[in-house]
């Protein structure tokens, strides 16, 4: 890792402090929590080939899972998650969080990161612009693909 602060890759033992934070997440977001998302954390947590979650003992996490782009020409991962708890935001723990992911990312040869904003507001925006994220013409559609 790049950073002294207290970030780290987890690991499937991380299940029991992880959940609790993705559900506060998506109190937050006000996105349904049920035993498909808790299934999903697992998954990634046991197969890396999948992505990598970082967790800052602090009370935040960012899910980075991998994809692959024609347009970008190689490997590119999504951030698909970013949570800090309310109590430690404003301390830079969500850009040591960002700034490990790009590391991480970078080393793995990955050739973008993209991100979602789901409401863009102002200082999100900002945020992750002075993270080195820039705004794209195309619109992110969804097809389910499952009930």
């Amino acid at each position: 890792m790049t950073s002294a602060a207290p970030v780290r890759i987890a690991t499937p033992e991380d299940f029991a402090v992880l959940e609790p934070l993705m559900r506060a997440f998506y109190v937050e977001e006000k996105l349904p929590f049920n035993d498909a998302v808790s299934e999903a954390l697992q998954t990634v947590l046991a197969d890396a080939s999948l992505g990598q979650i970082f967790i800052d003992e602090r009370g935040a996490y960012l899910a980075m899972l991998y994809g692959f782009s024609l347009e970008l020409g190689g490997r590119t991962a999504f951030v698909d998650e970013l949570f800090v708890v309310p109590a430690a935001r404003w301390q830079n723990i969500a850009r040591t969080l960002m700034n490990e992911a790009a590391h991480v990312a970078k080393l793995q040869g990955l050739v973008a990161l993209l991100l979602e904003i789901a409401e863009p507001e102002p200082h999100k925006v900002a945020f992750y612009t002075s993270c080195g994220f820039a705004p794209r013409a195309h619109p992110l559609m969804l097809k389910l693909l499952v009930a």
